[in-house]
């Protein structure tokens, strides 16, 4: 995997806390989303929908529970 790529994957990573609502976010990064490629850009866009946002997340979390919180703490 080139830096690059994993550059862009924690990027996503951080964006995709930004999604969740003011008061449960561990944390601020105002400049995630706008370093991403648009590749990235286009995922984003599809999770922003607060229905597909929280499915995603629930099948993640029982998937593998405690990962994601790890991913975004990291």
């Amino acid at each position: 995997m080139k830096a690059i790529q994993t550059g862009l994957g924690a990027a996503f990573s951080r964006a995709v806390v930004m999604l969740y609502p003011k008061e449960k976010r561990l944390f601020e990064d105002p400049y995630a989303e706008k370093v991403l490629s648009p590749f990235y850009k286009f995922f984003l866009f599809l999770l922003r929908n607060p229905k597909r946002f929280n499915t995603l997340m629930k099948w993640r979390e029982k998937a593998t529970p405690g990962v994601m919180g790890w991913l975004f703490c990291r």
